[in-house]
């Protein structure tokens, strides 16, 4: 698994790659899309080298909640509900939704997800990917003994 900077690192060169950004721009407070200007087209290339990088598949779901930002459930009148909020929250538990809480207007969604979210994802997710793999060599060892 990964350490938290060598996952910062990767993900630092990727978005100064993909979006053109100079290495001080990219902190772990930086928004992709309002302080780095990443389009639906960069995202897209993003995903694409963070899966090939860190050996994961990335559902577009996780980081793109469309099923939830568009449903009448979830959103009236441009605004997410608290079941909205609570189920933001249940899916992207790496993002931090208090300050789009305050006023949860769909509009502003888009312009959440920083650096250092990104890379609280990646954690998680290369550590929740890596249990299985870590478990096959002890179960090959031991059919080979018996």
């Amino acid at each position: 698994m990964p350490t938290n900077e060598e996952v910062y690192n990767s993900i630092k060169l990727i978005l100064q790659e993909t979006l053109m950004c100079d290495d001080d721009e990219v902190s772990e407070g930086a928004t992709l899309v309002g302080d780095l200007g990443a389009e639906s087209i960069d995202f897209l290339e993003m995903v694409f080298q963070l899966q090939e990088k860190f050996s994961i598949e990335i559902d577009r779901a996780e980081l793109f909640p469309e099923d939830i930002l568009t449903n009448e459930e979830y959103v009236q009148n441009g605004v997410v509900s608290e079941e909205g909020l609570t189920a933001l929250g249940e899916r992207m538990p790496f993002m931090d939704l208090s300050t789009f809480s305050n006023d949860p207007r769909i509009a502003d969604f888009g312009n959440l997800m920083t650096v250092g979210d990104l890379c609280k994802f990646i954690v998680n997710k290369t550590s929740s990917e890596e249990a299985p793999v870590e478990e096959a060599p002890a179960d090959e060892a031991s059919e080979e003994n018996e």
